[in-house]
């Protein structure tokens, strides 16, 4: 769970991809149209190796915007969040 970016998800090992599980009604990630089932393929242009490697990005953007690259299927779209990490 990755309540700074409104999200849930899990990492898929053999995609090296995250799974969006949740997302948090009223959030900015809902209002930017993140679903259930998309997929993070990359954070700020660089590929995410796991959970630690997730959350130590979301700290390090902490207040600022972070790109999120998402899968919907086959189709690809980016998604500025602001982190809500301390």
């Amino acid at each position: 769970s990755f309540p700074e970016l409104g999200i849930s998800a899990y990492y898929d090992e053999s995609d090296k991809e995250f799974a969006i599980t949740g997302v948090v009604s009223g959030s900015e990630a809902e209002e930017k149209g993140i679903k259930i089932g998309d997929r993070i393929s990359q954070v700020n242009n660089r590929v995410v190796y796991g959970v630690e490697d997730l959350q130590i990005k979301i700290k390090q953007a902490a207040g600022r915007l972070m790109q999120l690259q998402l899968k919907e299927g086959n189709d690809v779209y980016t998604v500025a969040l602001r982190s809500g990490a301390k």
